[in-house]
């Protein structure tokens, strides 16, 4: 009887020893998925500033260019009507083109314009179905990692720094030992 009961304690703590160790795996993978969402919160936070810089950058040299174009004595808005009606024409002469190729090849150039927009309305009710849910999804998703960034911050506020945890861990293993094992 004294055997079984040996066996049943001893069972019970490699349980719970089991539990503690899935525990402890489990919450090591839950921080590295925090750490890996937080990194690239940053970076996608970085690539953020950078496009706006840039833009800002951008913006500025384009007001720099036409004011030195304005300064030549050069009609910019005009320049740009002029470029704009080129890269319709130049639209026109490759479809024309495209029209050419597909009639010599016996395809009817309507034809295909009329899958393309069935091709494109089947596209369009497949994003209003599946549309909202992904918002959502994505809405939600960003709520759970903002709220699990503001646990994290708000548990580093109530823990000991890592300088205090060291110094005090230090003095705490000296004074566990016993007067029998120091030298």
């Amino acid at each position: 009887m004294r055997g079984l009961e040996i066996r049943w304690k001893q069972n019970l703590e490699k349980r719970r020893l089991e539990e503690q160790q899935a525990l402890l795996a489990l919450q090591e993978e839950r921080k590295e998925r925090d750490y890996r969402e937080w990194r690239s919160e940053v970076q996608e936070e970085r690539l953020r500033r950078r496009r706006l810089i840039a833009r800002e950058e951008a913006q500025e040299k384009e007001l720099l260019e036409w004011k030195t174009l304005e300064l030549l004595g050069r009609d910019v808005l005009r320049e740009e009507e002029l470029k704009k009606k080129a890269a319709v024409e130049a639209a026109f002469q490759k479809s024309s083109v495209q029209r050419r190729q597909l009639e010599e090849q016996g395809i009817l150039p309507s034809r295909v314009l009329q899958e393309a927009k069935v091709l494109a309305e089947e596209q369009r009710k497949t994003m209003e179905q599946v549309g909202p849910k992904q918002a959502e999804q994505e809405l939600w998703d960003a709520l759970m990692a903002k709220n699990r960034w503001a646990r994290t911050q708000q548990m580093g506020s109530t823990h000991p720094t890592s300088r205090e945890v060291s110094r005090w861990g230090f003095f705490a293993e000296k004074a566990d030992r016993s007067p029998a094992v120091r030298r």
